[in-house]
């Protein structure tokens, strides 16, 4: 029988500061477009497209910008306090509807 423990997060990371890069996005994420103008947007997909080449890296352009407060948070967590199952959790989550913006054409382990 599986067992539901309650933690905070917070105070098991030991984290007192923001770890988002846009904290005021709301938990259903929002438009990409909200934030930057349509040429900034594109430019950037194109830098990250060039630097992701040498590793084998293509990132796809998004229309939204998600909230990954709470995957951050738990991925944190689980580095912390349970490494050995790390990998399999950042499997999950990047497995998940929606978890598309990179593709790889090599193993990066």
């Amino acid at each position: 029988m599986a067992h539901i423990v309650k933690i905070n997060l917070l105070e098991a990371i030991n984290y007192d500061y923001n770890i988002e890069i846009h904290p005021d996005t709301p938990s259903e994420g929002r438009s990409i477009h909200e934030l930057f103008p349509a040429h900034m947007v594109q430019g950037m997909y194109e830098n990250l497209n060039q630097m992701g080449t040498t590793l084998g890296l293509k990132f796809v352009a998004q229309d939204r910008l998600s909230n990954s407060y709470s995957a951050i948070l738990l991925g944190e967590y689980i580095h912390l306090h349970h490494p050995e199952q790390e990998s399999r959790y950042h499997d999950a989550v990047l497995s998940l509807p929606g978890n598309n913006a990179i593709t790889s054409s090599h193993n990066l382990d």
